[in-house]
């Protein structure tokens, strides 16, 4: 079964004449590329912003960030807090 998606691409490649890296990009949007994380040959870096969260609590009268309490949330949250690093290798 062909995707709304694939046949959207299908349809914008067929009504314009697009270079070869116009189509690769409409081919990438349409995941019909693939793509490999490799730190040693790769086309592009990318960096994710970390989307973690401190949640805060009330403990009696008081509120905490969960890291305060739990150590073993405040590695988690450390480690998680630094942004990711990807290098992308597209297939063609």
């Amino acid at each position: 079964m062909i995707s709304l998606r694939s046949k959207i691409t299908q349809k914008i490649l067929n009504l314009f004449f697009l270079n070869e890296k116009e189509k690769f990009y409409i081919n990438e949007l349409a995941g019909k590329i693939k793509v490999k994380n490799d730190p040693k040959n790769y086309e592009v870096i990318v960096y994710c912003k970390s989307r973690i969260v401190d949640p805060s609590f009330k403990d009696g009268n008081k509120i905490k960030k969960l890291s305060q309490v739990d150590k073993n949330w405040q590695k988690i949250l450390k480690k998680e807090l630094k942004p990711k690093k990807y290098f992308l290798k597209f297939e063609k």
